[in-house]
């Protein structure tokens, strides 16, 4: 398998180009939703409640599907000592 080695100061900074404007993407986009709907507060928590059922199903297919593990001292080989 390729690897990609990034300095950790430009992963972090990538991680925020992706993360900050997709929630504020989220936000707008659940305004929206609630807004055209014309949702209440119940109403808007059971479809807070429902969208953070389906995120959790979707996540949890990455658990079934698994990955490789690695090989980390300490936890699954033992330390060398030298």
């Amino acid at each position: 398998l390729p690897t990609i080695s990034l300095v950790i100061w430009v992963f972090c900074c990538l991680a925020g180009l992706i993360i900050v404007p997709s929630a504020g993407v989220g936000i707008v986009l659940g305004g929206y939703i609630i807004k055209k709907l014309k949702l209440g507060a119940r109403e808007s928590a059971k479809l807070a409640m429902i969208c953070s059922g389906v995120s959790l199903l979707c996540f949890s297919t990455l658990f079934i599907v698994g990955c490789e593990s690695i090989n980390l001292g300490g936890i699954n080989i033992p330390y060398t000592t030298g």
